[in-house]
């Protein structure tokens, strides 16, 4: 699994959970947050490359369904590849391969 695409993505993850930028459409309340004491720790992403990243997942999910599935249960839902696989009703040990090609998906798609 590439590490830099899955740093962008938990990255990206923290950038959704924090509601920056275009996942919410309001505008960055990361003091205002911390002033709430959230517990998710500022992303170390842009708000550009996040809606990058943001998109790439988009392409995935409406690309291959199945994929996009496992990749936002892992990323943004912090599921375990048993939950995952409970979910799609397959074996937990077919959730690594596929989540390694969702990974791969959004590389690509990042890539251009």
């Amino acid at each position: 699994m590439d590490n830099d695409i899955l740093y962008l993505l938990e990255q990206w993850a923290r950038w959704r959970w924090i509601g920056h930028g275009a996942a919410r459409g309001f505008p960055s309340m990361t003091t205002f947050r911390q002033q709430l004491g959230s517990t998710v720790p500022s992303p170390a992403i842009s708000d550009h490359l996040a809606c990058a990243v943001d998109h790439a997942v988009a392409q995935v999910c409406q690309e291959n369904e199945k994929l996009g599935r496992v990749l936002c249960w892992y990323v943004l839902d912090r599921k375990s590849y048993r939950a995952i696989g409970r979910e799609l009703g397959i074996s937990h040990s077919s959730i690594g391969p596929m989540l390694q090609a969702a990974v791969a998906a959004v590389g690509e798609v990042l890539e251009g």
